[in-house]
């Protein structure tokens, strides 16, 4: 019995002192319908995807025949300020070009925006993913919650006529 309580504790030290992923269901893994994934709060022009992932069984196919931006978008909660934050996904473009693409999130205070950290948050030094000759390209950057934050929205943008598949988003906590 002493070792079983010897090994509970053991666990549970562990688990606290390393950091958490907050992303639900970053993986694509469950879905609501074929066009709704799972904890998302915006899912345009988007379907499951069971052929062409990176990870998992799944991801997230989003083919934009519209000429203006469309989104996969999902509020992440549990933030700490101050906290560091690892801000990760993977992404394949099947058609278009090098402006095809682009992460564009953003920290949230009390339901506002907040435009810390812009520079990597609205796309890599504010441009857009390269098309990488069509292969899973991984987009990942530190950052720090502001002072006032208590939210992240992590959203991913396609824009006209591009086909791109997403997969393995994560926001962990350092």
């Amino acid at each position: 019995m002493k070792k079983i309580y010897i090994l509970l504790l053991s666990f549970t030290i562990s688990t606290l002192s390393f950091g958490q992923e907050l992303m639900l269901n970053g993986g694509f893994e469950a879905w609501d319908d074929a066009t709704t994934p799972t904890s998302y709060s915006k899912a345009e022009y988007t379907s499951q995807e069971t052929v062409e992932f990176h990870g998992g069984a799944n991801s997230a196919k989003l083919t934009n025949t519209s000429t203006s931006a469309k989104d996969i978008a999902q509020t992440v909660t549990g933030i700490i300020p101050g906290a560091s934050y690892t801000i990760s996904l993977w992404y394949k473009v099947e058609s278009g070009d090098d402006t095809s693409a682009r992460i564009w999130s953003n920290w949230k205070a009390a339901g506002a925006n907040l435009t810390d950290n812009a520079d990597v948050l609205k796309g890599p030094n504010g441009n857009y993913f390269s098309n990488n000759a069509a292969a899973w390209t991984q987009y990942t950057t530190t950052v720090t919650a502001p002072a006032t934050a208590d939210a992240f929205y992590f959203e991913v943008r396609v824009y006209g006529g591009a086909v791109v598949y997403w997969d393995d988003f994560s926001v962990f906590k350092e």
